[in-house]
This record gives structure tokens, C-alpha cells and sequence, in this order.
């Protein structure tokens, strides 16, 4: 009796061999659609590597047109700074000469009206 437990039956020998061939077909076709998934998914990231480099090179553009701009922004206040201080200057001697026409003016009246 021990003996016929020691054997399986070939019918239940095929059965489960084509079990394990059925597990081994759906672990293929999951393996296939995972590589389908992986081939599609390093397609997006090579797409997305080549967008980052073009937007790197458009940065860099607009790095140096801003820089361009912050120069010419720069010579601009500069020029501005010089035309107030200039324009103080100015400012200064109309004032002083208003003084001293104002001093000249009073001593004329003065000298008329005290003769």
C-alpha cells in the first residue's frame, strides 16, 4: 500500500505539468508587457531628456539677453547719476548767482532811495 502512494498517476502527472506551463505562459506574457512598458517608458524619458536640453539652451539665451539688459539698464542709471549731479551743479550756481544779483539789486535800490 505504501508503494502505490509513492507514484502519481500519469493523467495527474500531464495535468499538473500543464499547470506549470500555463504558469510559466503567463509569467512570459507579464514579462513581455512589462519590457513593452519599460520600452515605452525609456522612449518618454529620452523625449523628456531632449525637451530639458533645448529648454537648458533657451535659458542660457535668456541668461545672456538679460545680462545684456542688466548692462544697458546699468549705463543708463549711470548716465542718469551723472545728469543730477550735474544738474545740481547747476541748480547750485543759478542759485548763487540769484543771490548775488539779489545783493546787487538791493544795494542799487538802496543807494537810490538813500540819496
Amino acid at each position: 500500500m505504501s508503494n502505490e502512494n509513492d507514484y502519481i498517476k500519469r493523467h495527474e502527472f500531464e495535468r499538473s505539468n500543464g499547470k506549470i506551463y500555463e504558469r510559466i505562459n503567463q509569467t512570459d506574457r507579464k514579462l513581455v508587457e512589462l519590457s513593452g512598458k519599460i520600452d515605452t517608458q525609456n522612449a518618454i524619458q529620452e523625449k523628456n531628456f531632449q525637451s530639458q536640453e533645448r529648454s537648458e539652451k533657451h535659458l542660457e539665451k535668456i541668461s545672456g539677453e538679460i545680462s545684456k539688459v542688466k548692462d544697458g539698464f546699468n549705463d543708463v542709471k549711470n548716465k542718469v547719476d551723472r545728469h543730477t549731479e550735474e544738474l545740481n551743479r547747476i541748480n547750485k550756481t543759478v542759485g548763487d548767482k540769484q543771490k548775488w544779483n539779489i545783493g546787487i539789486a538791493t544795494a542799487i535800490v538802496t543807494g537810490i532811495f538813500g540819496l
